[in-house]
């Protein structure tokens, strides 16, 4: 990563994580040079050589293969290389847990149940998706659906369920974005920000 040119966002988190990514290995993190390119830009300035890598959601990884023709892109995921960090979440506001906790708790279930379908059935689900957004490609949902496998079904999934948490690896998260990432307001802590209490009491394991 070194001397990398990645098309990004000066907006954006990720050249942040990867920067201090660099630095807990040792690398320098100021030769990462990020280019500042619009979203909708980022995979046609790859595919044309303008430039060399560009931060993207993993399941961007088919439409990515699609476009770049000519050669085959590899997809760096971090925690292949020892980045141990929770990312995407339920989140709601402590106002609302507080007067609707069984809502909460029949919307997290109906969460992890869809989850848990969608991951054992991407070609059923990938019909469901063009219900309402008739413009995807079938073929590429069902690839972004296998592909996502990869990072939701961990052992801890397959041992507990889908939505489990680990307090310690919660609070590796909360520290390294705390240090490593400029954010308003007060710092919190993982205590403050993960709530246990709100999973089905029967696990809801991968099929």
């Amino acid at each position: 990563m070194a001397g990398l040119e990645l098309g990004s966002s000066t907006a954006s988190f990720l050249p942040k994580i990867m920067q201090a990514f660099m630095e807990m290995n040792g690398v320098d993190s100021k030769t990462l040079k990020v280019v500042n390119i619009d979203a909708p830009a980022r995979v046609p300035m790859l595919a044309a050589r303008k430039v060399a890598s560009v931060d993207q959601f993993l399941m961007s990884e088919p439409a990515i293969r699609r476009a770049v023709t000519d050669a085959k892109p590899v997809c760096l995921l971090l925690g292949d290389y020892g980045l141990e960090i929770y990312s995407n979440s339920i989140g709601t506001s402590e106002d609302y847990l507080a007067k609707n906790p069984d809502v909460v708790k029949k919307f997290v279930r109906a969460a992890l149940r869809g989850w848990q379908y969608t991951l054992a059935n991407p070609g059923e689900s990938a019909k469901i998706q063009l219900e309402h957004v008739k413009a995807l490609n079938p073929e590429i949902v069902v690839e972004e659906i296998n592909i996502l496998k990869r990072v939701a079904i961990t052992p801890d999934v397959e041992k507990s369920g889908f939505g489990t948490v680990s307090m310690e690896r919660m609070k590796n998260t909360v520290d390294f974005i705390n240090k490593n990432i400029d954010i308003a307001g007060e710092k919190l802590t993982a205590e403050q920000i993960y709530r246990p209490g709100f999973l089905p009491a029967e696990p809801i394991l991968p099929k």
